[in-house]
């Protein structure tokens, strides 16, 4: 999971700063926080969920399900009407961790096929 994580960092500075060269400082700011918001996500899952399943903590994993999206629906909900960041780019930052788990799942099957074919 620390490949996932450390790919989707890398991934959204890396259309962050193509972005401000690109398409603009406005386009760069919205990119770089729908990808920081996605991010700060997938660490709260990468960081929780190990110790969640191992203990099967069936409450707990409930609770944080329901906070996190709580959180998230928050984050959004904010900055879709506060204006402050175009849309657009903020969606296409938050799509971000799509291409992470994808990569991750090509990156993490071909090194270990055994345990891909479980």
């Amino acid at each position: 999971m620390k490949f996932l994580v450390a790919f989707h960092f890398l991934l959204g500075a890396a259309g962050t700063v193509i972005l401000a060269y690109g398409a603009g400082e406005v386009a760069a700011k919205g990119f770089a926080l729908g990808a920081g918001v996605s991010w700060f996500n997938l660490l709260s899952l990468v960081l929780t969920w190990p110790w969640i399943l191992a203990k099967k903590l069936v409450a707990l994993s409930v609770g944080v399900i329901v906070l996190k999206f709580a959180i998230l629906g928050s984050i959004v909900y904010v900055t879709v009407f506060s204006r402050a960041v175009d849309l657009g780019w903020f969606a296409a930052g938050l799509t971000t961790v799509v291409v992470s788990v994808v990569v991750t799942a090509f990156v993490v099957s071909r090194e270990s096929p055994e345990k891909a074919e479980r």
